[in-house]
């Protein structure tokens, strides 16, 4: 049967799927793969950008705060087993961060 993006949504196709009528969030929800990272903003007219990257053992994130203020939110990440470090890119300084979850979540973290 084709994929018609209504009864019929995914179809297998060699050794992969292609799925129509679906985002790609939804289907890797489905698969139980969570995103990489997120936030829980107080105001949902927050926009944080991010970078992801693996290097030495590490993984490293970027945040980018695309809005011109100061925002508050709860960023979780789709790491475990690390020690957490905060940084500053402006002025160098680092603050560690203690989280025992199954995802890393820092709360209270504040960009511009």
């Amino acid at each position: 049967m084709r994929c018609d993006g209504r009864q019929v949504t995914q179809r297998t196709f060699g050794k992969g799927r292609v799925f129509w009528g679906k985002t790609l969030r939804g289907v890797l929800l489905a698969d139980g793969i969570q995103p990489d990272f997120s936030v829980d903003p107080a105001d949902r007219n927050v926009f944080i950008d991010f970078i992801h990257r693996t290097a030495d053992g590490a993984e490293i994130y970027f945040l980018a705060n695309r809005n011109h203020r100061a925002e508050t939110m709860e960023a979780t990440f789709r790491v475990v087993g690390k020690q957490p470090e905060l940084w500053n890119p402006v002025t160098g300084e680092r603050r560690d961060w203690l989280c025992s979850r199954s995802r890393t979540a820092l709360p209270e973290c504040v960009g511009v």
